[in-house]
């Protein structure tokens, strides 16, 4: 099967691209990201090494001697591989390794070292993503797809002008005053400080705890899950003492292939002792799925955003011009009520309102929705 690309249709398209024009430069200088696609040849020596026969298919019989051959890596003999035995790189020359699937079931901590407990445990970990539980990892299961910065010239002067925007703009902050500990500035204001943990751009499970920290920086409480913890989840602790959360029961590679980014797909309130009072699983392959921010109503509900999955073929019936990606999924936002009970466990949808009721398109004059998008309408 395909793997198929997704395209967002958000609520504002303008600060969506800002926010992505922000995250690269933020935190991809221009020079690496326009180099990215040279590094792949280095992100695949894994991938190549444990594919003996070259076909793109992770074969039984190669998972069964998947040690052996990562070993063949080891160049030094210590039984581990290195970031340069693994990918011909030093440490920090992570991004475009973190791209590859293969490099990601194996190196599980996401350390960028292949230490030698995941060698020796590499046959049963990479079998985690065998999605249809045939004993092998097929084309599709197993090799990540090529990864190219824009095509678009344009897209890099913009990432430019808005780089040296940036650089004016932080000369505008006031001077640091070197570090400072917790405990050590008297500008603090007293109280805790919470925080939620998540996994990183690399696929990194950094965290996937919530903890409430003190003014000198110790863990005074914490909330444990066992659930995979996505980028963009949120948490809110409540002034009963109650945990609002979003977590996953999917791993990265379901939620990266089947959902845009910032999925979750279930809400959780949880009590001081990390016991799950309450669970809403809204997620389902091809149709639907909760993403990023939630927000806690005075009356209990709870109000949360979805991503809903939408065809080539619906996104023309609503008058979307899908010309330029005639076969890729494209996903449209709703706002649901939950209301949650916490006696029973039961969840019931009160409320929605779906972007698709409010499309205003001036390309197909045939369908109900068509118009001028910039009037206001009711």
């Amino acid at each position: 099967m395909k793997k198929k690309k997704i395209i967002t249709i958000l609520l504002s398209v303008t600060a969506s691209l800002a926010v992505i024009a922000l995250a690269v430069v933020e935190f991809t200088p221009i020079g690496d990201f326009l180099t990215m696609k040279s590094n792949s040849k280095n992100s695949a020596i894994v991938q190549n090494t444990v594919d003996l026969n070259g076909d793109g298919v992770l074969s039984s019989d190669e998972i069964e001697v998947l040690s052996t051959s990562l070993l063949s890596l080891d160049k030094d003999g210590d039984g581990e591989l290195s970031p340069k035995e693994s990918h011909n790189g030093p440490y920090d020359e992570y991004y475009d390794v973190r791209e590859n699937y293969a490099f990601n079931f194996i190196d599980i901590d996401g350390d960028i070292y292949i230490t030698a407990e995941e060698i020796e445990n590499a046959s049963s970990n990479i079998l985690e993503y065998d999605i249809d539980k045939d004993g092998m990892l097929s084309n599709e299961e197993f090799i990540a797809p090529a990864v190219a910065p824009p095509g678009d010239a344009n897209f890099f002067e913009n990432l430019s002008m808005l780089e040296r925007e940036l650089e004016i703009s932080r000369r505008n902050y006031d001077e640091a005053e070197g570090d400072k500990l917790p405990g050590e500035d008297d500008r603090a204001y007293e109280g805790y400080t919470f925080y939620y943990g998540a996994y990183d751009a690399k696929r990194i499970q950094v965290e996937n705890g919530a903890y409430l920290l003190d003014m000198e920086g110790n863990v005074v409480h914490e909330w444990t899950t066992d659930k995979y913890v996505p980028q963009g989840a949120s948490a809110y602790l409540m002034e009963n003492g109650l945990l609002y959360r979003t977590v996953s029961d999917l791993n990265w590679r379901e939620l990266e292939e089947n959902f845009a980014i910032g999925s979750n797909g279930v809400l959780e309130i949880v009590d001081w002792d990390s016991n799950i009072l309450w669970s809403f699983e809204y997620d389902a392959f091809d149709e639907y799925v909760l993403h990023h921010d939630f927000e806690v109503l005075s009356n209990g509900n709870i109000l949360a955003i979805v991503y809903d999955v939408v065809t080539p073929e619906e996104a023309v019936d609503l008058g979307i011009d899908i010309e330029l990606a005639p076969e890729e999924l494209y996903f449209t936002e709703r706002i649901i009520e939950i209301k949650p009970n916490l006696e029973d466990g039961s969840s019931e949808i009160i409320w929605e309102w779906d972007t698709r009721d409010h499309f205003v398109q001036d390309i197909n004059s045939e369908l109900s929705n068509y118009g001028n998008p910039s009037e206001e309408r009711t």
